[in-house]
């Protein structure tokens, strides 16, 4: 009778252990939208750089940029990167930017630039609808969370752009894009 006890009480705590574990990594999307993201000063004094309007990030001043932060699952890599977006300028475009900063965790204090993982640019012309732009053109695909962060900024460099959100399709390492 001990035994029996003993086994359900094994077996009950492996089965809690189990539905406790972190989630494995899996091919997603992971949407980010303009509600989201934030800009950092210097701002034009007294002013803004966005309004938004239903959801949509409406830029109100030239040469804006807007940073949010991109959290991955380990054991995935990057397949591709959306910007959607609504253009009515015939000759600006909006240009969003997946970026990774590595740091070392040593005594040194040295901070690199961060580098850019992927560029996707709004396309030329005015058309006035929702569009997407996307790319499947990534630098060091793999993330590596042990020693990197990652954040999308973007940049609007007129006001009459504006902005959904980033969309980024990732897959597990040992897929194909």
């Amino acid at each position: 009778m001990k035994r029996l006890g003993l086994g359900l009480v094994a077996a009950t705590v492996g089965a809690i252990m189990l539905l406790m574990t972190a989630p494995h990594a899996k091919a997603e999307t992971i949407a980010i939208s303009a509600m989201g993201f934030v800009t950092h000063c210097p701002c034009p004094s007294g002013g803004f750089l966005e309004e938004q309007s239903n959801g949509v990030l409406k830029t109100i001043q030239q040469n804006s940029k807007f940073f949010a932060p991109v959290s991955f699952p380990s054991g995935v890599k990057v397949c591709k990167v959306s910007l959607v977006y609504r253009d009515f300028n015939a000759s600006d475009t909006m240009k969003a930017r997946l970026m990774r900063k590595t740091y070392a965790a040593t005594g040194t204090i040295t901070f690199g630039a961060p580098t850019t993982m992927a560029t996707v640019s709004s396309a030329s012309g005015a058309v006035d609808t929702v569009r997407t732009a996307s790319t499947t053109s990534i630098s060091s695909a793999t993330i590596s969370n042990g020693d990197s962060f990652y954040y999308v900024q973007v940049d609007s460099v007129t006001f009459n752009l504006d902005f959904l959100g980033v969309k980024i399709d990732t897959k597990l390492t040992t897929q194909n894009c």
